[in-house]
């Protein structure tokens, strides 16, 4: 019996070694960086028209009727970005385009589209649109005024095309707040003379009398961090 005792003994003693071991450690120190926080950026795209900002943008910039060849209008808008880099770029969504009726002149002109069982109109292919930075300017010496309306000789267009559907433009890097940048937006029915902003009607025939179509404008801001590091892609077709 007390053999088996001692046994026992010395099974506990090793195990107390063991565990007395197992807290003895090397010189070492902890430091604790505490409060971490890891909160998401805005990508918020603000419009601005007639001062008056516009977060979703509601607006209709345009409501035309009983346009002739060489009618044309321009609406100033201002954007900016809260608050990180973006690229910005324009696309058009055509959501209504109708022949209406085929007046005796159309006809003429459109013997085979007008009477089609699409119905589709010419309208839309005939009426150009422009963006352009408007930087502001002065006219002919008088005070210079911020956001003019014009396309002024220093001033390039960023793109310009027919209000058709389906092609996406860039117009490049967009302002980040407090930045803001002003935007021309004009049509013209017909084809601009860009030297002295004249809508040339002339080349427009009768297929488009009665034509009538319904168009959105879409503005987009796409995060440029991570997607675009060479930069946003360059004014007019939009290629990444």
């Amino acid at each position: 019996m007390n053999k088996k005792i001692l046994i026992s003994l010395s099974v506990i003693g090793v195990v107390a070694a063991i565990a007395i071991g197992g807290t003895i450690a090397y010189f070492s120190d902890t430091e604790t960086s505490t409060g971490n926080t890891f909160t998401a950026g805005e990508l918020d795209l603000i419009v601005d028209i007639n001062g008056n900002d516009q977060n979703p943008l509601t607006q209709t910039l345009f409501d035309l009727t009983d346009m002739k060849p060489g009618d044309k209008g321009e609406v100033t808008i201002s954007l900016k970005v809260d608050d990180n880099p973006a690229c910005g770029r324009v696309s058009i969504d055509l959501t209504e385009d109708k022949d209406n009726s085929c007046t005796e002149p159309e006809v003429a002109d459109d013997p085979d589209q007008c009477t089609t069982p699409e119905n589709l109109g010419e309208l839309n292919d005939e009426v150009n649109f422009l963006i352009w930075k408007d930087n502001g300017g002065d006219d002919e010496g008088e005070e210079w005024e911020p956001c003019n309306n014009v396309l002024d000789a220093d001033e390039t267009p960023l793109v310009s095309g027919p209000l058709t559907g389906g092609v996406v433009y860039s117009i490049s890097d967009l302002p980040v707040t407090p930045d803001v940048d002003c935007y021309g937006i004009a049509y013209c029915f017909g084809t601009w003379n860009l030297g002295d902003m004249t809508c040339d009607g002339s080349a427009v025939n009768n297929a488009s009398q009665s034509d009538s179509f319904k168009a959105d404008l879409i503005i987009e801001a796409l995060q440029k961090r991570h997607q675009f590091p060479n930069g946003c892609p360059l004014v007019g077709v939009w290629s990444e």
